[in-house]
């Protein structure tokens, strides 16, 4: 059986739960789960319009509940979504799921709808989309993962280890970094008629 070792407690476990996005054992893992679980006892998750209940994890959280206005104001806006991508070159991909086995949030999120794939671009590289997502700054998990991003871009020859994209609903809202997969991970703008025959 092919193993890797717990990035907690540095037991061996098995690889296939490497490979589907765990960074511990099964032991850390429940140890994780276990607080994750208490600490959500203690949230409020309240109904959002057009939305799923989500979690109140932290005062940022708090501080943008049901505030309207636009993202240049610093309020957000309430049911804002956008289309996330990630794609992280295979030298970095401990590195994220080290840093993923830190916050169970975190790592919720980039599960969230089966959106997390391991050898898309590359044998060994990790690629995470996300469609209908309120990413906001300040929410403690969508700032984990930005970090991250921003970090790897920050290393020597980092940019080419991580791709981000994200796209808003405003027209413009487009933001992207990183040249991992660069020719094969890109936003495509096309014009789109309907009704017409050929």
């Amino acid at each position: 059986m092919k193993t890797t070792i717990c990035y907690e407690c540095g037991e061996q476990y098995n690889y296939k739960r490497y490979e589907i996005g765990y960074a511990t054992c099964l032991d850390c893992g429940d140890n994780h789960a276990q607080v994750e679980k208490a600490y959500k006892a203690k949230c409020t998750a309240p109904a959002y319009n057009k939305g799923a209940y989500q979690y109140i994890t932290s005062v940022a959280c708090v501080k943008g509940i049901f505030k309207c206005g636009s993202a240049k104001q610093g309020t957000i806006i309430m049911g804002y979504r956008s289309e996330v991508a990630i794609a992280i070159h295979p030298d970095k991909v401990g590195d994220f799921l080290a840093v993923l086995s830190t916050s169970q949030g975190a790592l919720d999120l980039c599960r969230w709808d089966n959106g997390m794939k391991s050898d898309v671009f590359n044998k060994g590289d990790l690629f995470i989309h996300m469609d209908g997502i309120k990413w906001y700054e300040g929410y403690d998990d969508i700032d984990l993962i930005n970090k991250f991003v921003a970090d790897t871009i920050d290393e020597e020859n980092g940019y080419e280890l991580v791709r981000f994209l994200r796209i808003g609903e405003d027209y413009e809202d487009i933001q992207q970094c990183g040249d991992y997969a660069i020719d094969l991970l890109h936003i495509n703008r096309s014009i789109c008629v309907e009704g017409m025959d050929d």
